[in-house]
């Protein structure tokens, strides 16, 4: 999927930024201005203009705090305009991560903001990039709008060295990730708005160049104004510990702790790193599931995996030579596409707005949209093609998104969802799911 983004300044339609993800050409200026050129035509007609579509491409615009609009171009696809502006909503927030909210609003020194923001490309550029498949991330928190987790039977002791190290760099605030995806974490990181969370998250997976970083950063929740230092530190090639700290302790010294705190859990993080690509350890699930994602709607959590059953690449597939050996691409373009198309127009979307989502009125982008409320509840649905079968459930604060084999007949797929939702809620060790 193509998609174009464009961030203006509202009051002197300065250009801040240009992204675009796909093999097309940049946005000419003309047309850039053109688009901006609508926007103010309504409002000088008390017309709030806020999507629109052509045959090829949907066009969306959002103002945020009445200083930047951002409009983004995406092909039109099936995705709802939910996700698009949960997309502008995480973009926005981005640019806050990196600048802070008052020289991003205030705009004194425009100039200024845009070559800050460019830190911020690499999240912005990442996430416009998941609107298409990936080989390269797996993770689904941006767009379900909660923390990615993994399961891990010992993640008890991994958290008693977390609370050492956190305590010992004077702060409330520490996780350790596995790929991205939070193992353990301190009571006042799980606090954190899931949005802030996940965009921690991808700072992570996208600034990786070296073992050990001292970053300032805004929360645009918690914090949008005041900035925290963002230290992350690599203990294994994919396991991380992160904290949020204040001007002290000093980069050689927090150093220092790491290797004081951490020295002795090499083989403990080692089977930590071993828990991926499947996520979570290995309970007896049904074979025809391919990919699955489990979100807890109340603690904002969500669990998920494209390699649920780890087979002998060598043994013969009793599905078939070519349904097992799907790519993870092809099964993360099929689930996020699944999601898209069930949350939102089928499925009550569950995201926790923030401040800058609201407009003028006080309103949320999504309560616009017509077919996010439906005359009765749904529980569950299905999809089904050639190659593939999806299935979604919905049971109090859980919802289960399931890929499936081709081969599996259609009231099988409801049994199984069952079944696997009752497995994962009763074993204990997946207590971070609960």
């Amino acid at each position: 999927m193509s998609v174009y983004l464009v961030c203006i300044t509202t009051g002197g339609g300065i250009p801040i930024l240009s992204r675009k993800h796909g093999d097309i050409k940049s946005l000419p200026f003309p047309l850039l201005a053109s688009l901006n050129g609508v926007a103010l035509f309504g409002e000088s007609h008390d017309i709030n203009l806020i999507s629109t579509s052509t045959r090829d491409c949907r066009i969306v615009w959002r103002d945020f705090h009445n200083s930047i609009r951002l409009i983004v171009a995406v092909s039109n696809d099936t995705i709802s305009e939910v996700h698009i502006h949960k997309l502008l909503d995480l973009i926005f927030q981005s640019m806050v991560l990196t600048v802070g909210l008052n020289d991003l609003v205030g705009q004194r020194n425009v100039e200024r903001t845009k070559r800050d923001l460019r830190a911020s490309y690499f999240i912005i550029d990442r996430l416009i990039s998941l609107m298409s498949p990936s080989e390269s991330y797996t993770n689904f928190g941006d767009l379900v709008g909660a923390a990615d987790c993994v399961v891990f039977p010992e993640s008890h002791l991994i958290q008693n060295y977390l609370e050492s190290y956190v305590e010992s760099v004077d702060s409330t605030y520490g996780c350790v990730m596995v790929d991205g995806r939070i193992a353990c974490a301190t009571k006042n990181w799980w606090s954190l708005h899931p949005d802030e969370i996940n965009l921690l998250s991808l700072s992570v997976l996208t600034d990786n160049w070296s073992t050990l970083r001292d970053v300032p950063i805004f929360l645009p929740v918690k914090s949008p104004t005041v900035p925290f230092r963002f230290i992350v530190c690599q203990l294994l090639a994919n396991v991380t510990v992160c904290s949020l700290c204040g001007p002290a302790p000093q980069l050689p010294a927090i150093e220092g702790m790491i290797q004081k705190n951490w020295k002795s859990t090499h083989n403990l993080l080692s089977s930590l790193a071993s828990i991926v690509p499947r996520g979570f350890p290995s309970v007896p699930i049904d074979s025809n599931i391919l990919g699955l994602i489990l979100v807890n709607l109340d603690n904002k959590r969500v669990i998920s995996s494209l390699q649920p059953i780890i087979t002998d690449p060598m043994a013969k597939d009793p599905l078939g030579p070519t349904t097992r050996n799907m790519p993870n691409a092809r099964k993360f373009d099929i689930l996020r596409t699944f999601y898209r198309n069930t949350v939102g127009p089928i499925f009550p979307d569950h995201f926790v707005p923030t401040p800058h989502a609201a407009d003028a009125k006080g309103d949320f982008p999504s309560m616009n949209v017509s077919h996010a409320v439906l005359k009765h509840p749904v529980g569950e649905t299905y999809q089904c093609s050639e190659f593939h079968k999806c299935y979604a459930l919905q049971h109090r604060q859980y919802q289960l998104f399931l890929l499936f084999t081709s081969n599996i007949p259609n009231h099988f797929m409801r049994n199984s969802a069952h079944r696997t939702l009752q497995l994962f809620l009763s074993d204990k060790t997946f207590q971070i799911i609960r």
